[in-house]
């Protein structure tokens, strides 16, 4: 979405992502919008590729769709960057990120 900060996409599985999504992903990545992975299955952690890592995906670990868009308001709103975002998530999560 035009003059969007940050996004959060609700990826299927552990991480699994349709090319298309991938792309506009990248797109977003590429004018500084945040972008969240979490996961649409009840549980489990996303698993966020090399590829999109890269790029400055943020995983969202085994937050929920809602969780994760509520702390990427707060961050935004904060001024947080996608680094300190990931580092808030991961704390949530326990320090577990790979």
């Amino acid at each position: 979405a035009a003059g969007a900060k940050g996004i959060v996409v609700e990826v299927f599985g552990r991480g699994n992502v349709p090319p298309a999504i991938v792309e506009a992903v990248q797109e977003a990545r590429a004018k500084d919008v945040a972008v969240v992975y979490t996961t649409r299955t009840r549980g489990g952690r996303v698993e966020v590729d090399q590829e999109s890592r890269k790029v400055g995906v943020i995983g969202g670990e085994d937050l929920d769709g809602l969780k994760a868009r509520m702390l990427l308001v707060a961050a935004l709103g904060a001024g947080a960057t996608s680094a300190t975002i990931q580092g808030w998530i991961d704390r949530l999560a326990g320090g577990s990120r790979p």
